[in-house]
């Protein structure tokens, strides 16, 4: 028998703001948190973590058909793909979370598994792949296209036809001018004005104007 109910895959901090989001929505009726067996008894806000991925199967099996992944994601990382990915494979259905506070326009496009947080605005003509993060009070101005498993940290700004690659973190704070390119698995720091291209697969860039620092040789040339 289906039941209106949703598990969420990771039980910290990031998870809290998405079952707040939840909650304010009345989305569903059920909330259910796995994480690793080190957690469980543990309790995220109101919801008590009482399950661990490897009985993802099983919670499909007694008809929850939702799941979100909550982890999240500091820095640029593998892990939240893997897990939209298992979510995919079981035949889960990832819904897109959009707090109440959030102003999402109805010319944009927003990816199945993707949260967007409170405060966050996402303009006219903005398409944002699967599994991404919007987070709180971040800005997509139009036209930006920000690639699947992508997390835009709060408060950081996207200026109009801005193109974010695949998996990679815009941090806190950061200003992304006009036009820009950022390439695919790269980590844009806290605070930093990205001027021209970021381009380098894998890179890390900072500062103002933001300069590459390092290449993490884990991601470069990832998926090519």
């Amino acid at each position: 028998m289906l039941r209106n109910a949703i598990v969420l895959l990771g039980g910290g901090g990031h998870c809290e703001v998405v079952l707040d989001s939840i909650r304010e929505l009345n989305m569903f009726d059920e909330v259910m948190i796995s994480d690793m067996p080190s957690k469980i008894g543990e309790r995220v806000l109101d919801v008590r973590i009482e399950f661990t991925d490897e009985q993802l199967e099983e919670i499909y099996q007694s008809g929850v058909k939702f799941a979100f992944v909550t982890l999240g994601m500091v820095g640029v990382s593998h892990a939240r793909a893997k897990l939209y990915r298992r979510l995919k494979e079981i035949g889960f259905q990832l819904p897109v979370i959009v707090s109440k506070s959030a102003s999402v326009s109805r010319y944009s496009l927003v990816g199945a598994g993707t949260f967007i947080g409170k405060n966050a605005v996402v303009n006219a003509g903005a398409r944002i792949g699967e599994n991404c993060i919007i987070n709180t009070g971040a800005i997509i101005e139009h036209d930006c296209v920000i690639e699947a498993h992508s997390h835009i940290a709060p408060g950081a700004i996207l200026s109009g036809g801005v193109h974010v690659g695949e998996n990679s973190f815009i941090g806190a704070g950061a200003v992304v001018l006009q036009g820009v390119r950022i390439a695919p698995h790269v980590l844009i720091g806290a605070g930093a004005v990205v001027l021209k291209d970021a381009d380098i697969e894998g890179g890390v860039y900072v500062g103002n104007p933001a300069r590459l620092i390092k290449i993490n040789d884990s991601f470069a040339g990832y998926g090519r």
